[in-house]
């Protein structure tokens, strides 16, 4: 709180109004530019949890095949073990191309 001695200083009044004014407007500045980051760092947590999810996806397609291939190497066909690697090179490439995605959208932020 402030306060004003009396007499008035017209000049004195004046630019604790203006220091107050300036106050309060700088105030509901940060109470909006708070808000927007707020609303900014819930999309970022939501971004990352889908981005996270689209990993995940590839990973565990990737860690199955080499599973079936770890588990069983002794007695797949070399066909069945030539799908096996394939699975895992189609699936590693999709994981490049989405980690090149978030990359790009990373470098346009």
């Amino acid at each position: 709180m402030d306060y004003v001695t009396k007499p008035f200083q017209q000049e004195e009044v004046l630019a604790r109004i203006n220091t107050h004014l300036t106050i309060r407007q700088l105030q509901n500045q940060l109470q909006v530019q708070n808000e927007q980051l707020i609303k900014l760092n819930q999309e970022k947590n939501e971004f990352l949890g889908i981005a996270a999810h689209d990993i995940k996806n590839p990973l565990t397609a990737i860690q199955s095949a080499a599973e079936v291939i770890e588990l069983d190497y002794e007695t797949m066909s070399k066909n069945d073990m030539v799908k096996q690697a394939k699975r895992i090179s189609v699936t590693t490439r999709q994981l490049f191309t989405l980690i090149d995605n978030l990359l790009d959208i990373n470098a346009l932020v």
